[in-house]
């Protein structure tokens, strides 16, 4: 069983193809949603865990509940701006995705990863060298030490746990304590 980590997808999101042009160059939002449905299940399979951190869906419901039956895998969600807290798209994440989370914590493989939609500056661990992984952005947050946009306009794919790991172990930790008032930020 693989861990893999994607944010933004934005199934159904017509105005995403304007919003972002240079990493959604699609058609058209069919076009799209087949794109990032292909590239999921080409790395994700059915007994494997995807951390998506928010902005899943602007489908209808019966949209939604289609696309998403079709992901591979297990789906913790860390909810975004644009996932509902209720009605009948709520019901469908709610019933599709194991676990759905404001915002997560996991340690494996003796790292801590902070999963978040929205980038932040200070997380928990991160002058002992936590992992800060979010989405939100679409690629346009500058990293500060181990952070990482794993949104599909940053990324352009499902990223693995492995390709997590390899690209963060080597940042430099942050070890300026943010509780240290003489080094303000």
């Amino acid at each position: 069983m693989s861990i893999f980590f994607t944010s933004d997808t934005h199934f159904f999101h017509q105005n995403i193809l304007k919003y972002c042009p240079s990493t959604r160059k699609y058609a058209n939002v069919q076009e799209m949603n087949e794109a990032i449905v292909a590239d999921w299940n080409s790395k994700v399979a059915s007994g494997d865990t995807v951390f998506h951190l928010g902005d899943m869906s602007f489908g209808r419901p019966a949209e939604t509940e289609e696309i998403l039956n079709r992901l591979n895998g297990r789906i913790v969600l860390i909810r975004g701006n644009h996932d509902p807290k209720n009605g009948k798209v709520f019901d469908i994440l709610d019933s599709r995705c194991e676990e759905i989370h404001e915002y997560f914590e996991l340690k494996i493989q003796g790292f801590q990863l902070n999963m978040f939609h929205y980038p932040i500056r200070a997380w928990n661990k991160y002058h002992h060298g936590a992992f800060h992984l979010h989405g939100h952005s679409h690629g346009s947050c500058k990293p500060v030490g181990r952070m990482l946009d794993v949104g599909w306009d940053n990324v352009g794919r499902v990223i693995s746990l492995n390709e997590v790991i390899n690209t963060l172990k080597n940042v430099p930790i942050d070890n300026v304590d943010h509780h240290d008032g003489e080094n303000p930020r």
